[in-house]
């Protein structure tokens, strides 16, 4: 076993550290609703024949992609409180590569 040696952190450092994280801070806004299951479905269902429906689930990412900043954003998210969606919709605009 490979023991570590544990730093301490002065009163300094940690006022330094606080400091830095205030001025780095960012305002997030963000907007949650609640759907009844019954719209979620209607959103998805209707129009799927053309392919025009509101919503729609992708194939499901098989490999891991993330990669470390994103990682780190998540969790920083998740300490923050921000909620983090079951279903994140998005604006898909038809004709933009």
């Amino acid at each position: 076993m490979v023991s570590k040696k544990i730093q301490k952190i002065t009163v300094a450092e940690k006022l330094a550290a606080e400091e830095e994280i205030l001025n780095e801070q960012k305002t997030v806004d963000y907007d949650t609703r609640e759907y009844q299951v019954e719209v979620i479905v209607q959103k998805y269902t209707q129009d799927i024949e053309k392919d025009e429906n509101e919503l729609f689930i992708p194939d499901y990412q098989r490999e891991f992609i993330w990669d470390k900043k994103r990682q780190s954003k998540f969790i920083e998210s998740v300490m923050l409180g921000l909620p983090i969606p079951y279903i994140l919709p998005l604006t898909v605009v038809r004709g933009l590569k």
